[in-house]
């Protein structure tokens, strides 16, 4: 017996349409947010980890399209063999949609972070002139 269904959450994405592609934003912008705060200070905001995190999640989704997805799988078995994370990175990538849904909300997810960053950099920058 499965857990009891909440009828305003039935049959309904709990953020609307944008839910569908809600992971594929929060991906990039999450960890180049938490990237760009693990790493040393510096005097420029770090665009650069938004452009990593953005093609990291672009190169995944491309992986999953269906002309691509099962040589990007043979490629990888044959050069990953049998290492742990070899059958887990093969299946998501034939196992999984592509969304071009997906390639947007990505790019938004780093385009976000890049924005929150150059404001948290001006904001610091203002605070020093102070």
């Amino acid at each position: 017996m499965g857990a009891p269904a909440l009828a305003a959450l039935t049959g309904s994405n709990l953020f609307g349409a944008f839910g569908l592609w809600l992971p594929s934003f929060v991906h990039p912008f999450s960890f180049s947010l938490f990237t760009a705060a693990v790493l040393p200070p510096a005097s420029a905001p770090r665009h650069g980890v938004c452009v990593a995190w953005g093609a990291v999640n672009l190169a995944f989704e491309m992986g999953q399209h269906p002309r691509v997805s099962a040589s990007l799988a043979e490629l990888l078995q044959g050069s990953l063999g049998a290492m742990p994370l070899s059958q887990p990175l093969t299946r998501y990538f034939i196992d999984g949609t592509f969304d071009p849904g997906d390639i947007v909300a990505a790019l938004l997810g780093a385009l976000a972070a890049s924005a929150v960053l150059h404001l948290v950099h001006r904001d610091l920058e203002h605070n020093h002139a102070h």
